[in-house]
């Protein structure tokens, strides 16, 4: 039966059971904060492991400016100089050319950080927490994402049926 401050709705339902749920999805919106937050740490990290070199591999945490529940979106970036196509004398030991830093997205940092010059353990083990967070946090928001879809359809549906009295 229903305690105290459980109560029956019109459907018989009782709205306890909405109150649970509201607090479990409370409960992911804070386990999304906090995974969002070990990443930014995990980002911090990456940066001070890792020297300006070629081949370094980052972790950006980028915001898409859509204020998205998904936001901020992890991507991986791996780093290359090259020569600038200008010639400025004195400033690189390359050929007197100057080196333009350049930042490609890659989808397999692991892959990416075991052929680099900057690799050690350390980073690849940051690198298999913040994969295995980021997997973590999508499938969470996968979640919400179908709940939020069909809490729209219900809306829809019900202002319909309201249109149709």
């Amino acid at each position: 039966m229903c305690s105290d401050d459980d109560s029956i709705d019109q459907n018989g339902s009782e709205s306890g059971g909405v109150d649970r749920l509201i607090e479990r999805m409370e409960y992911c919106i804070a386990l999304v904060a906090l995974i969002t937050q070990q990443l930014l740490y995990i980002e911090q990290r990456l940066r001070a492991a890792q020297d300006r070199v070629p081949g370094a591999v980052l972790l950006y945490m980028n915001s898409c400016g859509r204020n998205c529940a998904g936001c901020p979106h992890p991507t991986w970036k791996q780093w290359f100089a090259k020569p600038s196509k200008k010639n400025i004398r004195g400033s690189s030991p390359r050929d007197g050319r100057l080196m333009v830093w350049s930042a490609k997205t890659i989808r397999y940092p692991l892959r990416s950080i075991r052929n680099s010059p900057t690799y050690t353990p350390e980073i690849e083990e940051l690198i298999q927490e913040a994969l295995r967070l980021i997997r973590k946090r999508e499938d969470l928001l996968k979640r919400f994402k179908a709940v939020w879809l069909c809490a729209q359809n219900q809306e829809h549906a019900f202002t319909r049926d309201q249109d149709d009295d």
